[in-house]
C-alpha cells in the first residue's frame, strides 16, 4: 500500500507555508482517565478469531489502533503500549496493511512511519471472513459431487447453511461499501495540491 502524503494549503491561502497534519495525526489528549478500558478492550480483541489465521499479537495491534489516541501510531508507540517486540509489531502492521486493514502515513518533519485504520479496513475484515465461509461451502459442494449419493442430510445442510451466511455477509459488504462511498462523495471538498498516492 502506498504512503499517504500530508495535504498542504495552496500558495496564497491563509496559513500557506504551514503543513497541516493528516487526519488522525493530531496530538489529541487521551480522555477517560488512565485508559484502563483501552487495555481491557485490546486484551478482549486479541482473543477474538476475527480474521482467520491472524496471530494474537496482530489482533492486539489492530485492537489498539481502534481505541488509541491519537489514531495514528508509530511502531515504537505500539511496542511501548502493548509490550510487544519490534519483530511482532513489524509483522503485525505488515500483515494488516497487506490485508487492507491499516494504512501507513507520514508526518511532516518526522521520518518515522505511522499506522492507522484505513477507510475500508472493516470491509477488508469482512472480505476475509467471506473467503473463509466460501471455503467451507466449496468443500461441502465438492464432497456432495464426489459422494455419488452416499451422503445424508448433514452434508447438504452444511453447504446450505454456509451458503446462506455467505450471501448475507456479501450483501452486508456491498451495503457497507456503498455507504462509505456515498459518505466520501458528500464530504469531498476542494482538491488539495498533494493528495493520497
Amino acid at each position: 500500500m502506498s504512503e499517504t502524503p500530508v495535504p498542504v494549503r495552496p500558495v496564497g491561502s491563509p496559513g500557506a507555508g504551514r503543513v497541516r497534519p493528516a487526519p488522525g495525526m493530531e496530538d489529541a489528549p487521551v480522555p477517560g482517565g488512565d485508559g484502563e478500558w483501552r487495555r481491557s478492550f485490546v486484551d478482549d480483541f486479541g482473543a477474538l478469531d476475527l480474521v482467520p489465521g491472524m496471530p494474537r499479537a496482530s489482533m492486539r495491534v489492530l485492537g489498539w489502533l481502534v481505541v488509541c489516541q491519537p489514531p495514528a501510531q508509530s511502531a515504537q508507540q505500539i511496542m511501548d503500549e502493548l509490550a510487544l517486540s519490534a519483530g511482532s509489531v513489524s509483522a503485525a502492521v505488515n500483515a494488516l496493511r497487506a490485508d487492507g486493514v491499516l494504512e501507513r502515513v507520514m508526518r511532516a518533519g518526522d521520518r518515522r512511519a505511522y499506522y492507522r485504520l484505513s477507510a475500508q479496513g472493516w470491509e477488508s475484515v469482512l472480505q476475509a471472513r467471506l473467503r473463509a465461509l466460501g471455503a467451507v461451502r466449496q468443500a461441502a459442494e465438492r464432497a456432495l459431487q464426489e459422494s455419488q449419493g452416499e451422503e445424508d442430510h448433514r452434508l447438504s445442510e452444511l453447504r446450505d447453511t454456509y451458503a446462506r451466511i455467505e450471501d448475507g455477509v456479501a450483501a452486508l459488504l456491498c451495503e457497507s461499501r456503498a455507504e462509505r462511498e456515498d459518505g466520501a462523495s458528500a464530504a469531498e471538498g476542494p482538491t488539495p495540491l498533494v493528495g493520497p498516492a
